[in-house]
């Protein structure tokens, strides 16, 4: 399963400006990670696949968008993310 919360404030300015911020949160079950696994007699890893029992994602994402003259626009967005 996936629990998802989300919550968003938005505000569209006069011609077609826009900055927004949000939250969000993920709860997984059963994800899939990539696990390395020693190689014997080597320094390297093998690395294959397989679920942990569970995961979450969290973050805070701001975005804009800017027009100029209705030529062209400049649109960023910007995320920090915690997960384990």
């Amino acid at each position: 399963y996936i629990h998802n919360h989300d919550l968003r404030w938005e505000w569209y300015m006069k011609g077609g400006d826009y900055m927004g911020i949000g939250l969000f949160n993920k709860n997984l079950s059963n994800p899939i990670e990539m696990v390395g696994q020693p190689v014997s007699g080597s320094i390297n890893a093998r690395f294959t696949y397989a679920n942990a029992e569970k995961a979450y994602i969290r973050g805070l994402e701001f975005d804009y968008r800017k027009e100029f003259f209705n030529l062209f626009r400049v649109e960023t967005n910007f995320f920090f993310i915690k997960s384990r």
